[in-house]
Parts: structure tokens; sequence; C-alpha cells
């Protein structure tokens, strides 16, 4: 036996929404109880859309600005300077793709309501490991307190 039951009862011990799947039908934590998404906390969802949009908009200005500058610099500070603003610009643009990206893959499975059936596909897709990639990236471009 392996602890798992294939419909309703729970195995002893076992309850509804607690993050382990008790049923082989998910049905113990994929249901409308539970609710699982990407992105649970409606506070996240508008901060990730806000913050991705206004980064990515405004390092994009600082990007193109600087890029302007930086063939018009004749001093090696001058160059060196502004090459660094471009690089933390390009970090934190990319930053801002990523979280613009995690929340419209979170409204396309909130539209669906099958993110809880989907999560185990959707955490071991090349598309989620791509996104981590760029997330990995970005935060390398940027510096560190």
């Amino acid at each position: 036996s392996s602890g798992i039951n294939a419909e309703w009862p729970l195995r002893p011990g076992g309850g509804l929404c607690d993050g382990k799947f008790d049923c082989l039908d998910f049905s113990d934590e994929c249901n409308d109880r539970c609710r699982k998404e990407i992105i649970e906390s409606t506070f996240l969802k508008v901060f990730a859309w806000t913050a991705g949009i206004f980064a990515t908009f405004l390092n994009a200005i600082i990007i193109f600005k600087n890029g302007r500058r930086l063939r018009a610099s004749e001093t090696f500070p001058s160059i060196l300077n502004t090459t660094l603003i471009v690089i933390i610009a390009l970090g934190d643009f990319i930053q801002g793709l990523y979280l613009i990206t995690i929340a419209y893959i979170d409204t396309q499975y909130k539209n669906s309501g099958k993110y809880c059936e989907n999560q185990f596909e959707w955490l071991t897709s090349g598309a989620c490991s791509a996104i981590g990639c760029i997330s990995t990236i970005a935060s390398q471009l940027s510096p560190r307190p």
C-alpha cells in the first residue's frame, strides 16, 4: 500500500488543503476550497504587474539614454560609469520582464482554474526553467547590498 487513496476518504492523518496530496485524483488539494495559484496574494499579484511594468518601461528609457551617452563618451571614467549604469539597468529590465511573465502565467492559470492539477507539469516545464534562468541572470546583473 502506497498510503495514497484513489478517492475519498482521506488516509489517516490526511486533510484538505494541507499541501500534501493524499488522493490520487488530487481532490483533497485541487478543489474550490483550496484555490492553489502561482501568486496567492492579491496584493502580490498587483505588485508583480505594477513593479514589472514600471521596471521594464523605466529601465528601457535608462538603457536607451545611457546607450546614446556611452557612444559620446570620450574618457575612461565616463565610459566605465555609463557602462555600469547600463548593466544595472539591464538587470532590472530583465527582472521586470520576469515579473510580468510570472504575473501573466498566473493570470492564465487563474482563468483556467487548472494550476493545481498542472502544478508538477508547470514546475518541471522548459518555460518555468527558462524564466528561472532569466531571473537568476537578472539578479546577477544587479548590485547586492
